[in-house]
């Protein structure tokens, strides 16, 4: 079967594209759009279940963070914590560093020890 596509460039109404549509090529778009197909759905399937599995977790890792909380824990200071602990050290020097900037900047006391080991 040959189909023709034209006017591909509106500007350009002499520009014709021809193309043809065998019977293979026709099974090749078929098959791989039922593939395409069958990857969404089992991607969907697992967004579900992600969801599901992300919704325990975050009420698992609240339930602990409430824990902490109530022992007298800032949750936003715990978090940080387990954040700059992950930190190469090179990291973690310059956060120091801009963190005694920008305190001595804005105008606010440093606690001399704080960032001695």
């Amino acid at each position: 079967m040959n189909q023709q596509a034209q006017n591909i460039d509106d500007n350009d109404n002499s520009t014709v594209v021809e193309f043809h549509l065998t019977t293979k090529v026709s099974d090749m778009i078929r098959k791989a759009s039922q593939d395409l197909d069958v990857i969404d759905n089992n991607a969907d399937e697992l967004k579900g279940k992600y969801t599901e599995a992300n919704k325990k977790f975050k009420a698992q890792r609240e339930e602990i963070i409430s824990q902490l909380e109530a022992g007298g824990v800032n949750r936003h200071a715990f978090k940080f914590a387990r954040e700059y602990i992950s930190m190469s050290e090179e990291v973690k020097s310059g956060l120091d560093e801009s963190y005694a900037f920008s305190r001595t900047a804005l105008g606010q006391p440093i606690q001399d020890d704080m960032f001695t080991e």
